[in-house]
């Protein structure tokens, strides 16, 4: 960049003329001397200093519009009056080449293209979302309908080894009272046959002794 295009740039701005731009520097200079002795507890004195500014048309480029612009939005807050005073402001018209005109257009319909591009995905990606969520809501469902389902085979079977063991031990009982019954026959048998012969020897005495 050219020394003299640099020259014509204040804190930002880009101005046509030097001494637009020298204007614009006294009013940096300006506005960095009143800040440093502004006290913004005084309402009042802020609230004096904005309307004499504004009717003297103390600051004219932009950079001291910014200045006054700040300090009526100070107003504003405090409910001023003076805020009402409007800040006046130089806008000369100029003529506006088609082809700048046209880019500007561009940028703003591109810029819009964007936007709807990034809306699109948004919904995409919160559609794919969604869908992953209903198959995992689904799996889940599953497993908790077959989780169940093993539950309710799980309980048939115990509740079949259980019959099972219940009637096992009935069968064992019955068994143990026939081995009883069949063990006590055969004694008494035994011991009806031992008496039958002990009499029989008993006679055969008796006989030998009547002799």
């Amino acid at each position: 960049m050219a020394q003299n295009e640099k020259d014509l740039i204040v804190d930002g701005y880009c101005f046509r003329t030097e001494e637009e731009a020298d204007t614009a520097r006294v009013e940096k200079e300006r506005v960095s001397i009143l800040e440093e002795k502004l006290n913004y507890d005084n309402i009042a004195s802020v609230a004096l200093l904005y309307e004499k500014a504004v009717r003297n048309h103390v600051f004219v480029t932009p950079v001291g519009i910014v200045f006054l612009a700040k300090i009526q939005t100070f107003l504003k807050e405090h409910d001023r009056p003076e805020a009402l005073i409007c800040i006046p402001v130089d806008c000369a018209k100029r003529p506006v080449a088609e082809e700048t005109q046209d880019d500007m257009e561009h940028i703003v319909t591109d810029e819009e293209e964007l936007l709807i591009q990034k809306q699109e995905a948004k919904m995409e990606r919160l559609e794919r979302e969604l869908k992953e969520q209903k198959e995992l809501v689904k799996e889940k469902e599953g497993r908790i309908k077959m989780g169940n389902y093993i539950n309710i085979a799980l309980i048939v079977v115990i509740l079949c080894l259980f019959f099972i063991t219940y009637m096992g031990e009935n069968a064992n009982v019955l068994n143990y009272k026939r081995v009883l019954t069949d063990r006590y026959a055969s004694w008494e048998q035994e011991l009806t046959q031992r008496e039958k012969v002990i009499r029989e020897k008993e006679k055969e005495l008796q006989i030998e002794e009547s002799k």
